[in-house]
């Protein structure tokens, strides 16, 4: 082997390791992996208990947003507590006669929740309140 046959595999290898290190990048970030933020397990819990075990408080801004099941945006609104805005979420699930929740997120920035099931029936499948995050806004 001369000199260029030796450059050229060394510089296809370094360029096909960049783009497995590139792919592997892009599927976890796509795939949403995030190492800052802890996983929890998603707790089923009735809506009467979201407010015991919400660790979200204080006064601010919060932003509450509900999607429904399609994924689109339902409604928005801005709270100036923590306690409106989880006020204004939960009365949103209860119109929707949704009486347990799944908390995926709990923490002192956000709370985020959905409905422990989806609903499949007829002509309004996707237009149902699917989930809510209060987000506190800085």
């Amino acid at each position: 082997m001369n000199d260029d046959s030796t450059t050229m595999l060394i510089a296809l290898a370094v360029l096909a390791l960049g783009v497995v290190l590139i792919a592997y990048g892009t599927a976890r970030h796509l795939l949403g992996f995030n190492p800052a933020q802890p996983k929890i397990k998603p707790i089923l819990v009735d809506l009467e208990e979201v407010p015991a075990i919400c660790v979200l408080h204080g006064w601010g801004r919060f932003h509450v947003v509900v999607f429904r099941q399609s994924g689109n945006v339902h409604a928005e609104h801005i709270e100036t507590s923590a306690t409106d805005a989880l006020s204004r979420a939960l009365s949103t699930f209860r119109r929707a006669k949704i009486d347990q929740a799944r908390v995926i997120r709990n923490d002192e920035d956000a709370l985020h929740f959905y409905r422990p099931y989806h609903d499949h029936r007829g002509s309004s499948e996707g237009k149902k309140v699917g989930w809510v995050q209060i987000s506190r806004l800085v």
